[in-house]
């Protein structure tokens, strides 16, 4: 799902928002721009330089970091693979250095994953570069003429709502167990991550990707107020009336369930891509062996503990519908959370 004149508008604009975010942040804050690039270049002689991260994204705040990236033209030229914390005019200063070849092959890679995820195959393997890093490298502002990988923010955005997709619905089914299970603590925890996971495939669905969890509510707060299309401001109210189920004094299961299925509606939207058909399950966690204990019993052991459950209750934990008896989906949520279990999320093939 893209709307497309969001985001040909963003992307339009990134570097003139960003940079009226920086040039703010640095009056704000006293900050003398030349010399913070004059001291920046000390360790980056060569590259383009970028602001990166919550400065230009309008999020710098009275302890922020100011982040630069440089993008170089060959690996002899990048100091380290780490990035450099250094300090001046009283902030600290990150600098991370990337190759242009490195930028490329992490594009080419998220290309490859659209394409599966086209044919029907959802594939969260790691990338060759860290996502955080190919999103700042694409949506990075400059003083030092147009930004040269904003082309590709289309690529970036459609992969990046894809994987909010999934984690949506990820949490969505952690959140039906936690209702099952009448623990509504859980539930209104996982509903709000589910929240998450949606704003985030909103927002990215419009051009807006940002690795940025902790500043996610401040980051919408920012979305709703520049948001234009239509459209999407219909998705929008779904993930609002969603987000006052779950923060309401007493938690309405049927008011979260109802909400949940609304925003899921929503986010399928007019996307071919994603399908009602999609699903997820509770799965057998990596490196988590199952072994029979007694006759009616099998004991999960993995590193991070171990558990004997009946086997009939397993059985219905393992289904491909989250188990509606309290009992079944306790034990589901308590395995889950203890790492035995994962929730996987499964492409379908059809339409």
């Amino acid at each position: 799902m893209i709307f497309s004149e969001e985001l040909a508008y963003y992307q339009s604009q990134n570097n003139v928002l960003g940079l009226s975010n920086v040039r703010a942040f640095l009056q704000q804050w006293n900050i003398d721009q030349i010399a913070l690039e004059t001291f920046v270049r000390r360790s980056a002689r060569s590259g383009q330089l970028y602001y990166v991260s919550t400065v230009p994204r309008g999020l710098g705040g009275s302890t922020s970091d100011v982040d630069f990236m440089v993008i170089v033209d060959d690996a002899v030229e990048r100091n380290s693979n780490l990035t450099s914390m250094l300090f001046n005019q009283g902030r600290r200063v990150g600098i991370k250095t990337l190759t242009r070849a490195e930028v490329l092959a992490g594009l080419a890679a998220v290309e490859a994953r659209l394409a599966a995820w086209d044919a029907g195959d959802y594939r969260c393997d790691p990338l060759p570069m860290k996502w955080i890093n190919l999103e700042r490298a694409i949506n990075g502002v400059t003083f030092e003429g147009e930004p040269e990988f904003i082309g590709h923010l289309a690529i970036l955005a459609r992969w990046a709502g894809a994987m909010a997709f999934a984690d949506f619905c990820q949490n969505c089914l952690l959140t039906e167990l936690a209702i099952a299970a009448e623990e509504a603590g859980a539930a209104r925890a996982y509903g709000e991550a589910a929240v998450m996971a949606a704003m985030d495939c909103l927002m990215a669905a419009c051009g807006r990707v940002q690795w940025n969890t902790k500043w996610i509510y401040e980051r919408w707060r920012i979305f709703l107020g520049e948001l234009g299309e239509k459209s999407a401001a219909l998705r929008v109210h779904a993930v609002e009336r969603l987000l006052e189920a779950l923060q309401a004094p007493h938690v309405s299961a049927q008011h979260v369930r109802e909400a949940l299925g609304d925003v899921r509606r929503c986010l399928l939207g007019h996307d071919s891509s994603r399908r009602a058909s999609d699903r997820t399950r509770l799965v057998q966690a990596p490196d988590v062996s199952i072994d029979d204990f007694l006759p009616r019993a099998v004991v999960l052991q993995g590193p991070t503990g171990a558990a004997v459950v009946d086997k009939a209750v397993l059985e219905r934990v393992l289904g491909d519908v989250p188990p509606p008896d309290p009992n079944a989906a306790s034990v589901g949520l308590a395995l889950s959370q203890k790492g035995l279990l994962c929730v996987e999320f499964q492409r379908s093939r059809g339409v």
